[in-house]
């Protein structure tokens, strides 16, 4: 796993205070971590949720969210966490993180197009 995700967030001067501490000591469990589920997961962090193929960190008491892929250790491989957004938690608010983190489930299909409503008809 990469700092570089993490490092950009609290470089950022709009970023909370203590982002950077928080945010290494996120690094740090994680980096020592062997989960093999959903329950090891949340025996390191309590509240964290799982939405579609993405995991949601609440870091820093809840003002900075984190999202990552997560594939758990098994008995032939290692675990894999992949930062895919770190933000405020107004930003996260807004609710647009699903689509910008591919957080699906189903996975949409490669070009597919969004179900738009039908237009009504004009009396």
């Amino acid at each position: 796993m990469s700092l570089k995700a993490l490092q950009d967030f609290w470089a950022d001067p709009k970023s909370p205070k203590g982002s950077e501490a928080a945010l290494r000591a996120w690094y740090k469990v994680v980096e020592s971590a062997t989960w093999r589920n959903f329950a090891d997961l949340r025996a390191d962090f309590r509240s964290t949720d799982k939405i579609g193929d993405c995991y949601v960190f609440d870091v820093s008491n809840n003002n900075i969210r984190l999202i990552a892929f997560v594939r758990y250790a098994d008995a032939t491989r290692s675990g894999l966490v992949l930062v895919r957004k770190v933000m405020t938690h107004p930003e996260y608010d807004k609710n647009t993180w699903p689509d910008e983190c591919g957080c699906h489930k189903p996975r949409p299909k490669s070009g597919a197009r969004p179900v738009r409503p039908a237009k009504k008809k004009k009396k």
